[in-house]
């Protein structure tokens, strides 16, 4: 196996999962509890963004320790959507300009191909964007 053909192969997700508790209150208010869990012996990561419920990520959030706040949505209303790793620990990435491919185990802001900039929510792969339309969608249900 050559190298190229290496870097391009698919690599398996992290295994975790996304769990939502939804509960109504009695007076007829529904509100929501996001939680992400994994158990699979591998690396896995998170990072998390801000999305209008249509399922079109807006903002990136800045997940902090224990205790500490997000950033505001940059739209009222948008749900927090956490996205994992894939099995070595790393985020796939795609330019909104070239669509150059890359995958690093941290965030993007800038295009290692053109050198576009952009928040890392902006450098969200297809499968990704897709994801977060299916997030969406159940939250939604």
């Amino acid at each position: 196996m050559n190298s190229i053909a290496g870097e391009f192969e698919e690599i398996g997700h992290s295994g975790g999962k996304v769990i939502f508790t939804v509960v109504t209150d009695e007076h007829g208010r529904r509100g929501y509890q996001v939680a992400w869990e994994h158990c699979r012996p591998v690396p896995a990561a998170l990072f998390a963004v801000y999305a209008i419920p249509q399922g079109v990520a807006v903002g990136t959030i800045q997940l902090g320790g224990i205790g500490q706040q997000w950033n505001p949505p940059p739209i009222p209303g948008c749900f927090p959507v956490f996205i994992a790793s894939d099995s070595q620990g790393k985020f796939g990435h795609q330019c909104p300009r070239c669509a150059g491919y890359w995958r690093t185990s941290g965030g993007a802001s800038i295009c290692p191909y053109c050198g576009v900039r952009a928040e890392r929510h902006g450098f969200l792969t297809e499968a990704q964007r897709v994801y977060v339309a299916r997030y969406c969608e159940r939250l939604n249900a």
